[in-house]
């Protein structure tokens, strides 16, 4: 029975030593969170693409049903940006492409998920792609300009008539910047929206370009807005949305609300459709 015992214990240890094994390997190589992607992808029909936007090649997910449409455009986070509390990552690809997960769930004629600047393309696609790349300068005017460029591809292509921005994490800056710099954004939607990195916490004492969506927040203020709060979001708290919400001025156009039994990265995914079905207006509450 002894035997037995020990047995199990060391079959019992060796599993778990497995499973942490895979995740692990799966965290650190890139290529392990592209296939991750993709496989999350194909059962919701969307195609990739490489898409050349100088200085960078950008991959997209694209599923479009109605050339000539109104698209709506997913970004995500700021990715793997640290390895480690003071250790820069190798590759910033996502080890959890929330956005993308979003997008599978969207069922508009046509959705887009835009990975941000050196997300799954190896590294190999120019200088930029450096640890100042995504990390200090991943809002530079070098970099907001390449996903414009995108945008633009992706306009001309499928004769797109206007987007609707879906932000995650970083994303919800980063579809803020591109708004600002646009005039055929029809609506901006956030979740767990880092709209401000000095009041994020973790993040307060990076090193960062300060070129946040805070700084654009009045350009925009004229764009329907609709930012969601995870109630269980230790990183980016209600007061990240406030100080946005101030320099918004006095628009009735930007919005807010907290979704209850959510993380920063966890539990968007089932309450999406139902979310994506809260009227985006510039009527005052």
């Amino acid at each position: 029975m002894q035997i037995s015992k020990r047995k199990t214990v060391l079959l019992s240890l060796l599993g778990t030593t497995l499973i942490g094994m895979t995740a692990c390997v799966t965290h650190t190589i890139p290529h392990l969170r592209h296939e991750t992607a993709k496989r999350l992808a194909m059962p919701s029909f969307m195609l990739e693409r490489h898409i050349e936007a100088e200085p960078f090649m950008l991959t997209a997910w694209e599923r479009i049903h109605n050339r000539g449409g109104a698209a709506t455009v997913y970004v995500d986070g700021d990715g793997l940006t640290w390895s480690g509390t003071e250790t820069d990552s190798h590759d910033p690809t996502p080890t959890n492409p929330v956005a993308l997960h979003l997008a599978t769930r969207d069922l508009s004629k046509n959705v887009i998920m835009l990975a941000r600047p050196c997300h799954y393309t190896g590294l190999a696609d120019g200088t930029m792609c450096s640890v100042e790349g995504w990390t200090q300068s991943r809002f530079s005017p070098e970099t907001v300009g390449a996903m414009n460029s995108a945008l633009d591809n992706i306009k001309r292509r499928y004769n797109i008539s206007e987007f609707n921005f879906v932000g995650y994490d970083g994303g919800a800056t980063m579809v803020s910047l591109l708004a600002a710099e646009r005039d055929d954004v029809k609506t901006i939607r956030t979740v767990a929206g880092k709209l401000n990195y000095s009041e994020t916490e973790l993040m307060k004492d990076e090193d960062i370009d300060h070129f946040d969506a805070i700084t654009v927040a009045t350009k925009i203020s004229d764009i329907p807005q609709q930012h969601f709060i995870g109630e269980w979001d230790d990183f980016v708290q209600p007061h990240v949305y406030d100080s946005y919400k101030a320099a918004s001025g006095n628009s009735t156009c930007v919005k807010a609300s907290i979704v209850k039994e959510t993380t920063h990265d966890k539990g968007w995914v089932s309450r999406w459709p139902e979310l994506l079905k809260a009227p985006l207006n510039c009527e005052a509450n």
